[in-house]
């Protein structure tokens, strides 16, 4: 399924709806571009890659097809994508066994559950804003903002009034601040726990956080 929303010309590149055939390509993106710098500031390791490969390789083929991503037209580098997926009111069970990653995902659904979203909206499943990443050879040009400005007339031209969105990236949540991010739940990175109750990474900067919110559409 495509999107007028999302297809089309800005700029120096070209918006595309993800297929199976880019899925390589855009892991590849991931990994160079987002999961370091969005889990440095809690402990990354590369270990990381693989199960968070596993999660985008999920999310993908979701079979919803609400992921897109821009392309450098005198390259035809990815340049930027945004992943989108569905989820249902239950936490995802996502085949991650590591230290890091599993107090990463537990500590994310535990703000999730934070936000408190029975009590704001009626729902069975929902849109999830996953993961935003930008080549740093093309931030600096607006590109995330455009990302999200699309990504929420996406939302709404397939019916959903509300989305689902976090950040740890200061970066990422100023360009969602552009777009009618609305917080609702955060914790410092010094809050996050292993299994056994122990300090995911010690060496958390204080000052950083994770926060959960939605983008509304309606």
């Amino acid at each position: 399924m495509t999107s007028n929303s999302v297809v089309g010309e800005w700029g120096n590149f070209v918006f595309k709806m993800i297929q199976p055939a880019d899925h390589p390509r855009i892991l590849q993106h991931l990994k160079d571009c987002l999961y370091y710098r969005a889990f440095y500031r809690i402990g990354y390791t590369k270990d990381l890659d693989v199960e968070m490969d596993a999660i985008f390789q999920l999310v993908l083929n979701d079979g919803y097809n609400l992921s897109f991503f821009a392309e450098d037209k005198a390259t035809g580098k990815v340049a930027g994508c945004r992943i989108i997926t569905m989820e249902k009111a239950e936490r995802p069970d996502f085949p991650v066994a590591g230290r890091l990653c599993k107090g990463i995902v537990k500590f994310y659904y535990d703000i999730v559950d934070d936000c408190k979203l029975k009590d704001r909206y009626d729902f069975t499943e929902f849109p999830h804003m996953f993961g935003i990443s930008v080549e740093e050879e093309f931030c600096r040009q607006g590109l995330a903002t455009e990302i999200y400005r699309r990504a929420i007339g996406l939302m709404k031209e397939r019916g959903f009034s509300w989305s689902l969105v976090a950040f740890i990236s200061p970066y990422s949540r100023a360009a969602a601040g552009r777009n009618g991010f609305i917080q609702l739940a955060k914790r410092n990175l010094t809050q996050a726990v292993d299994e056994d109750g122990s300090a995911l990474y010690a060496e958390a900067d204080p000052n950083d956080f994770l926060d959960v919110g939605v983008f509304e559409s309606n």
